[in-house]
């Protein structure tokens, strides 16, 4: 977990880098805007959106949490930091602990993408520059939805947006878990005694 830091740390250097002469927005926060109800779970984001530039590009946070905690407040700064750069962001919850056994928080965070891409004129988003964001499970889940969207159909069919796409044109992943059994194993070894299956 000492690497998130660093790693954002890392991300903040290089965008304000990028940005010595660009422009600085003025900010837009719409909290608990509703994206989907998913077996009786209202499913809501934060969207931070950058004033004044129209069709900006937008990243949809995933919060980590050990599948357990986490919720989008883990973006709250980043949500400002990067509207004041021009890029809109849109930080998701998504169910957790046994309602988030898998694939339904892969389902939520590909109804996320669907719903912005939906909603793009209204946000006045580009709907054509959408990115994933996410740590720990939230990098997972990023990484997921990008590379096998289409691999998550057979649920919730009648969601108002399953017929939108939702692809993807990049992917910030840190500290993502992506190898399930060597995480497992290694949690075994840190915590021999706690083999709690919830």
């Amino acid at each position: 977990m000492r690497a998130i830091p660093s790693l954002m740390a890392a991300l903040a250097v290089l965008l304000a880098a990028g940005r010595a002469s660009a422009t600085e927005y003025e900010i837009t926060n719409k909290a608990g805007i509703v994206y989907a109800e998913h077996d009786g779970s209202k499913l809501a984001g934060d969207l931070y959106l950058p004033k004044g530039r129209p069709k900006a590009p937008v990243l949809v946070a995933i919060h980590g949490g050990g599948w357990q905690d986490g919720n989008t407040r883990f973006y709250w700064y980043w949500g400002f930091f990067l509207a004041r750069s021009g890029y809109a962001v849109f930080a998701i919850d998504y169910r957790l602990g046994k309602a988030g056994m898998y694939p339904a928080a892969v389902y939520d965070a590909k109804a996320a993408v669907q719903f912005i891409r939906a909603k793009a004129a209204e946000f006045d988003i580009d709907p054509d520059r959408i990115g994933l964001i996410g740590d720990g499970e939230g990098g997972e889940l990023a990484a997921l939805v990008a590379l096998a969207a289409d691999q998550y159909t057979a649920s919730y069919r009648d969601d108002a947006n399953a017929a939108v796409p939702a692809n993807v044109k990049a992917v910030v992943a840190f500290y993502g878990i992506f190898d399930m059994l060597a995480q497992w194993s290694r949690e075994q070894i840190l915590h021999p005694h706690d083999n709690r299956v919830e």
